[in-house]
């Protein structure tokens, strides 16, 4: 499958770029600054591409089960990739690079996740349950049925 990025330019739309993977996406975003566009494709894995022209690719980040969805902080520095397996991941920049912040463990499988305005917390819901989380540790903060 193919993605191409195009941007206007006066009141035209210029194409900027053209991305390529084998089989199929289940998800693609931008970072909040457009400095950043990721890539979920069918194959346990998501891959982070960065802007400037060409939009090469940064990482592909191996996961251990099917990624079902991911979301950045409002600051672009982090990114939460949701799975449908027992853990979902943080990656965050660290001196320009893409790294593993931390791994959550999963009680019940995600359905929902965002990160807070601040990018301080994030919350992941199941069937069942909300959780807050704090970038550092959990925050009890949970509802069940």
């Amino acid at each position: 499958l193919t993605a191409k990025i195009w941007e206007l330019v006066g009141d035209q739309w210029q194409q900027k770029a053209t991305i390529e993977h084998s089989g199929s996406w289940d998800c693609v975003i931008f970072s909040p600054d457009g400095s950043h566009l990721v890539t979920v494709p069918d194959d346990c894995t998501v891959k982070i591409w960065g802007g400037g022209g060409q939009w090469p690719e940064k990482i592909t980040i191996p996961h251990s089960s099917s990624v079902k969805g991911v979301s950045f902080s409002p600051d672009g520095n982090h990114l939460l990739i949701v799975s449908d397996g027992p853990t979902d991941k943080i990656w965050g920049v660290v001196d320009g690079l893409w790294q593993e912040k931390a791994t959550i463990a999963n009680t019940a499988l995600v359905r929902n996740h965002n990160f807070s305005p601040d990018g301080h917390h994030f919350v992941t819901t199941s069937y069942c349950n909300a959780t807050v989380w704090v970038l550092k540790s959990k925050e009890s903060a949970e509802d069940g049925c």
